[in-house]
């Protein structure tokens, strides 16, 4: 009896800080000040009801956090946290069965991934949250109710990832959203964004379906990538202070209306189209639409990436002077008829995928073609390639299964980059159906490339000028790197040839009989023959 009370009156032994003890399956980890966090459960709990204070070796330490992974692949599906507890952890309960769970009143801190793929169905976040972390309710598919603090300042990426929000209005003091916060969340049809917010991030409501309606707070100056892509959105208005719009931002949104700020000074609306204020870029046409042909406006230089996503337009032509196609830009669309101007430098990656189209002439000024520019053309049957182009991008044609003709005017074979089977250029496509029409001198080149790899159908044909054109007593045509004009000899007329940029090459006045400029680098020039009023221009392949 006197040892019994002696132990009882003795002082405890207070752990070291980073011991661990259990008591009833809960595992403590002990941290500064005599307080600890929960570091593990067994899997034998079920429900957790954790007390603000426990006893080891007649010492009392206070519970302050969970710690990272606590729960972490445990069993639990409910768990009540005291008002002692301040913190918790990364993952502290991801990937669990957790259906409910108290936030106490003073939590300060919430980590990354902290409820990720659980299955609570609401939670209330106290008010001394101000940031809510990377993914931290991120595939919570059955989360349909949220409160969130008055002083929340920031929500971070993907922290509402794949839930079943179906409303949820942001405070004023929510002023930073991060990339994909509330991505493929299908129910959410409300939402409220508030002032001071200055940028959509990339993906923020992608795949958020159900979302038929956003106001844009005045305060956002940039839209970033993908940010509405998929929505239900039919109508957007873009207020005043909207500077950048990114690439793709509105891909696959069934848009029928584009409004913009009167007070903006970057982008106007033209023919119910979205282009920068001094028209030399289209950035948003609408998804749907009664006209199927669109002419671009004049000064126009360049298609915006997605600017004709998915789009119901089936032939769009293009101002002179055009010189870039940006990606995905017709991809998906009903695109059927197009002829590029052959000032066009640059197509980026499928700019034309998944359209319509039977034919296409790839610009004589395109170097490359780029990733799946073609891609899933499904009605493409023939193509030709300019004289200049050296490479061929992974699935430029993948798909392309009603293709039978490639016209490559190059005397030298494109070169195709480095890939595997389902990254081959022409994946899917059956290459013994196919004639690959190139230059007469350069058949056996082409058969002994990697041209020669997937096609056995070679035919050669002349590609050095335009033999045919005449008008009257005029005839144009090639000789020995040279552009030859015969004129007659009855009269006397002015000619000159330029480039396509307008920059003159050669020219005479009062030529009579025949007219022969020096030799000239190949390419595609203008040939102007003028007779008093009467003015002859022909384009010349050289």
């Amino acid at each position: 009896y006197f040892a019994a009370d002696e132990l009882a009156t003795a002082p405890g032994v207070e752990l070291a800080v980073g011991e661990k003890f259990t008591q009833n399956g809960i595992t403590y980890i002990v941290k500064e000040n005599k307080t600890v966090g929960i570091s593990s459960v067994s899997n034998e709990v079920v429900e957790c009801n954790i007390p603000e204070t426990v006893k080891e070796q007649r010492v009392s330490y206070t519970v302050t956090s969970v710690e990272k992974d606590a729960f972490y692949w445990s069993n639990v599906t409910s768990v009540s946290l005291p008002n002692t507890v301040t913190e918790i952890g990364y993952g502290a309960f991801r990937s669990s069965p957790l259906a409910t769970i108290n936030l106490p009143e003073g939590l300060t801190k919430i980590g990354d991934y902290a409820f990720y793929k659980t299955n609570i169905t609401s939670i209330d976040i106290p008010d001394g949250i101000t940031t809510i972390g990377a993914s931290t309710f991120a595939q919570c598919e059955k989360l349909s109710t949220i409160d969130l603090p008055a002083a929340l300042e920031k929500i971070g990426q993907g922290a509402f990832y794949k839930t079943a929000i179906t409303a949820i209005e942001l405070p004023a003091s929510c002023k930073t959203l991060s990339m994909y916060a509330f991505e493929e969340c299908k129910q959410l049809a409300n939402i409220t964004l508030p002032e001071g917010i200055v940028e959509l991030p990339m993906g923020l409501f992608q795949n958020c379906t159900a979302l038929s309606a956003v106001t844009i707070p005045e305060s956002v100056t940039t839209i970033m990538g993908a940010a509405f892509q998929n929505t239900g959105l039919t109508a957007i208005n873009f207020p005043k202070n909207v500077c950048e719009i990114k690439a793709n931002a509105f891909n696959d949104v069934a848009l029928t209306t584009i409004t913009v700020d009167g007070e903006n000074e970057t982008f106007t609306v033209i023919d119910g189209a979205l282009y920068t204020a001094d028209k030399r870029y289209i950035y948003l046409y609408p998804r749907v639409t009664e006209s199927k042909r669109y002419d671009i406006v004049d000064g126009c230089v360049a298609v915006w990436g997605g600017a004709f996503y998915g789009c119901d337009v089936k032939e769009v032509t293009f101002p002179e002077g055009f010189i870039g196609i940006d990606a995905y830009a017709f991809c998906l669309s009903k695109l059927e008829k197009v002829d590029l101007p052959h000032s066009i430098e640059v197509i980026y990656e499928q700019a034309f995928a998944g359209t319509q189209l039977t034919s296409v002439v790839v610009p004589n000024g395109i170097k490359q073609l780029d990733e799946a520019v073609f891609a899933s053309c499904e009605k493409l049957t023939e193509v030709t390639l300019p004289a200049g182009l050296t490479s061929v991008g992974n699935r430029a044609f993948f798909q392309c299964t009603a293709l039978t003709k490639i016209e490559c005017q190059g005397t030298t074979p494109a070169e195709f980059d480095a890939w595997e089977t389902y990254t081959s250029p022409f994946f899917g496509i059956d290459c013994t159906q196919v004639t690959i029409v190139c230059p007469m001198e350069s058949v056996e080149d082409y058969k002994l490339s990697e041209w020669g790899d997937f096609f056995t159908l070679f035919e050669g044909k002349s590609f050095t000028g335009i033999a045919d054109v005449e008008t009257s007593d005029i005839a144009i045509s090639t000789q020995n790197g040279a552009i030859v004009v015969a004129l007659g000899s009855e009269s006397t007329y002015n000619v000159s040839v330029a480039q396509l940029n307008g920059a003159v090459v050669c020219c005479a006045d009062n030529v009579s009989g025949s007219f022969t400029t020096s030799s000239l680098i190949r390419g595609i020039y203008v040939v102007t023959v003028q007779n008093g009023k009467t003015t002859t221009t022909r384009k010349v392949v050289l």
